[in-house]
């Protein structure tokens, strides 16, 4: 009889263990749809991505009811210093409509490359702000473009963010 009560113990623990884990995988789910998408009114909203001795820090917010602001650092975060080229802005940021294929206050970046030496734990930051339209939908691109004066990209892209207005 003890033999059965500790099977069904063992067989209850297990069940609620997978439960568990499966609460905490559609957690992960959500939580990942909530990071890519910002509403209006929503709290501002920070995202992080590093690569190849980069890291960069956005954060996004709106305190009107028509604009949306994008603030970006990047930080080189290796032990030497490098010598990069990159164009006007080093931390860009694209709005585009889906459906129509347009832009939002689209900013023309000429192709002048810049050359910069950049030593460890330099920062470069960057803000932008686009006005948008009430109901409508947006995607939001934030990237860094850097490259090596051999041509090795060393750039970051952030997940695309979906903007509801």
């Amino acid at each position: 009889m003890k033999y059965k009560t500790v099977r069904f113990a063992v067989l209850l623990a297990l069940m609620f263990l997978m439960a568990a884990c499966g609460d905490s995988e559609n957690q992960a789910v959500e939580k990942q749809e909530k990071q890519n998408s910002f509403t209006t009114g929503q709290e501002p909203m920070t995202l992080e991505k590093e690569r190849d001795n980069f890291h960069l820090l956005a954060k996004i917010y709106s305190h009107s009811s028509d604009s949306l602001t994008v603030e970006g650092v990047l930080t080189y975060t290796g032990e030497k210093p490098v010598t990069l080229t990159q164009g006007m802005e080093i931390i860009q940021c694209e709005m585009v409509h889906p459906e129509r294929d347009e832009a939002v206050d689209e900013m023309i970046y000429p192709d002048i490359a810049y050359t910069t030496t950049v030593k460890p734990n330099q920062s470069f930051p960057g803000k932008q702000t686009f006005t948008l339209q009430d109901g409508e939908q947006y995607e939001l691109t934030i990237k860094s473009v850097l490259h090596t004066l051999s041509g090795e990209a060393r750039g970051i892209t952030l997940d695309t963010i979906e903007i509801s207005w």
